[in-house]
């Protein structure tokens, strides 16, 4: 009997052993991109983070913390990430904050870090900014509307 309990304890040990740990998001170094608006009459902040390993988060204006939204596909995660490149948005630079400022930041350690922020519309903005701010958008809203619908 006694060799039994050992046996489970071990395989126990091993299953739980094996089970990938993720990095909390504060501690997260990986490559991420952050994006969202902020300003407006009550100056607040709305932001999403998506994470190369698929996790995706969201604070609202009135929220002290990141919520944890569903995971997005590694495929359309490692689609986001080339798009920047494929897009050229490396290579420019925007910062033209104003009263509603929209901004997209892409962290990668290994590589180039982008910052982008416009909404004064001082100087144009490239449709492709706009049009990859807004397909992130949508697809983080969807997840959120999933998500406050399940409780």
């Amino acid at each position: 009997m006694r060799s039994y309990y050992i046996f489970i304890f071990i395989v126990t040990l091993g299953f739980t052993s094996c089970k990938t740990q993720q990095v909390p998001l504060e501690e997260y170094t990986q490559p991420m991109i952050t994006f969202g608006n902020q300003g407006g009459f009550a100056g607040t902040v709305t932001t999403y983070k998506i994470l190369e390993d698929g996790r995706v988060y969201y604070k609202g204006p009135r929220a002290k913390a990141f919520m944890a939204l569903d995971p997005m596909e590694k495929s359309m995660v490692k689609q986001l990430f080339s798009s920047f490149g494929d897009l050229g948005i490396y290579d420019m630079e925007i910062n033209d904050p104003g009263n509603l400022t929209y901004f997209i930041d892409v962290n990668r350690p290994d590589k180039m870090t982008k910052s982008l922020k416009w909404g004064a519309d001082i100087k144009p903005v490239d449709a492709k900014v706009k049009a990859i701010y807004r397909n992130m958008t949508q697809l983080v809203t969807k997840q959120l509307k999933s998500k406050t619908l399940d409780k």
